[in-house]
């Protein structure tokens, strides 16, 4: 784990540690047509989110990064049918953080009127929205 130390500057005796931040929880996913809304809960300490994605699932930091970006995240211009997976870091004035669970969507030609996909974790659920 990366440490770095910070004196304060009133007092140089006083210093305080700042660790990388931790990986975001509660990722989600939400497919609508030609686009994903990414979501997550928002991490202490956090200065910005990267989203790494791909289409071949075990997003890794080499994958396709969406850079800077706030919760929730709507990633448009994508094609149905295809699933995407994406995986959330946090960063601090430290650096980047680890990597999030990864989650998957597949954008569909049906509106959220009609249905609502979502993907957390390990699970997917497709629900009828009235």
């Amino acid at each position: 784990m990366l440490r770095i130390l910070r004196f304060s500057k009133r007092c140089s005796s006083s210093r305080r540690y700042i660790d990388l931040p931790p990986a975001p929880q509660n990722v989600a996913s939400v497919s609508d047509d030609g686009q994903v809304t990414i979501s997550w809960d928002s991490v202490t300490g956090a200065t910005s989110y990267n989203i790494y994605w791909d289409t071949t699932g075990g997003v890794t930091t080499s994958d396709t990064q969406l850079a800077t970006v706030t919760s929730p995240y709507l990633h448009d211009g994508l094609v149905n049918g295809a699933t995407y997976y994406y995986a959330v870091t946090a960063i601090n004035a430290v650096g980047e953080g680890a990597l999030s669970d990864e989650v998957n969507a597949t954008p569909v030609t049906e509106t959220l009127s009609t249905w609502g996909i979502m993907s957390w974790g390990s699970g997917t659920w497709k629900a009828a929205i009235p």
